[in-house]
């Protein structure tokens, strides 16, 4: 399964909340926020929800370059290798795995 290629946007909708859609502006959209949470935080929640396309290409760089290093079971390596097992973690849970 792929996701809707980014990067995604975030725009106020005139029903409140906010549509989050695609390169092509597509209606309905990707999702949408109901502006349940109030302005502040549901703008929040819409422009994190429309960073997720690059967030998950950073994190999959990360970590592919994490990936090709040699760590080592020492201790200046075991924060680096506790994030890359969060990172490969959360890359498995946005792909359903």
């Amino acid at each position: 399964m792929k996701h809707t290629q980014g990067p995604w946007t975030a725009e106020p909708s005139v029903k409140g909340g906010y549509n989050i859609r695609d390169t092509d502006g597509n209606v309905p959209g990707i999702a949408r926020t109901y502006g349940r949470y109030g302005a502040e935080e549901d703008e929040a929640n819409a422009r994190l929800i429309a960073a997720a396309p690059e967030m998950y290409k950073a994190l999959r760089r990360f970590v592919d370059i994490i990936s090709e290093r040699k760590l080592q079971a020492t201790q200046e390596d075991a924060p680096l290798a506790l994030l890359h097992c969060d990172a490969m973690a959360l890359l498995a849970k946005a792909k359903g795995e």
